[in-house]
């Protein structure tokens, strides 16, 4: 477990100086995908005077992202963060006070409990045992009342099983900074073996399908797989479709 940390760790400090042209325009499907996610994690939602959590914070996106959205429409929120990576938080606009390096059982928070905890583009590198610790966090930490975000990458998507096929077949050279091209394993889910990890006293609220297309053509043609999951998605299919044709998902957890 020690071991993939430490190469998580050391992947995200390579990219953490660039990391922001990932969703700042250079790339235009990776900046969908991570505006997709931030949209509809927080869709719904009015922290105002809420207490936050944001784990996995990385370069601050869901940062920024909960400042431009007004989800505080009265007041104020308390937001809080963490990140096993120091190089991707200091590329950070969160303020050096809001940020804790390390995961959130190694960090010294203000205050106990949360009403919103966010786990977003998290889960894709953490063991099962450490994704069962997060959710056992999660649990404890929780205010009364409060609700949890997640996402995961779809185990049972054609993208997903496509992607874990074809990545040892590909140039190394040609993956060296993705994720496939990693040492440590890329890991998904699907909704039923995460419902199935969850601590007692805790259930899905909400299931919210994401990323209706498939690699490689979502990097080849990525104008037109943008428009063509925007479109899809649109189309409001049953859950049984969504989640062969899905790439990630998000859970709403109360």
């Amino acid at each position: 477990m020690e071991s993939q940390r430490k190469s998580v760790q050391s992947f995200f400090d390579r990219l953490a100086p660039n990391y922001r042209q990932r969703y700042e325009g250079k790339q235009p499907f990776l900046k969908y995908l991570h505006e997709e996610r931030l949209e509809k994690a927080v869709d719904g939602l009015d922290l105002s005077g809420k207490t936050v959590l944001d784990i996995g914070a990385g370069t601050g996106i869901l940062y920024d992202h909960l400042l431009r959205a007004r989800v505080h429409t009265r007041e104020g929120f308390a937001y809080y963060s963490c990140d096993i990576s120091e190089a991707m938080l200091a590329e950070s606009r969160i303020p050096p006070d809001r940020r804790w390096v390390g995961t959130p059982r190694e960090c010294s928070f203000p205050v106990p409990s949360f009403d919103a905890i966010f786990l977003l583009g998290v889960t894709t590198y953490l063991t099962k045992a450490e994704l069962e610790d997060m959710l056992d966090f999660i649990a404890t930490h929780r205010s009364p009342g409060g609700m949890a975000v997640l996402s995961f990458s779809n185990r049972e998507s054609w993208d997903f099983q496509f992607r874990r096929f074809v990545a040892p077949l590909l140039p190394k050279r040609l993956l060296r900074k993705t994720v496939l091209g990693q040492a440590f394993p890329f890991r998904g889910y699907s909704v039923r073996e995460v419902w199935e990890m969850l601590p007692d006293g805790v259930g899905i609220e909400k299931v919210v399908w994401m990323n209706a297309t498939a690699f490689p053509f979502s990097r080849i043609f990525p104008g037109a797989s943008v428009r063509l999951s925007k479109w899809v998605l649109g189309l409001r299919l049953p859950d049984w479709i969504l989640r062969k044709i899905c790439g990630d998902f998000l859970l709403k957890i109360s």
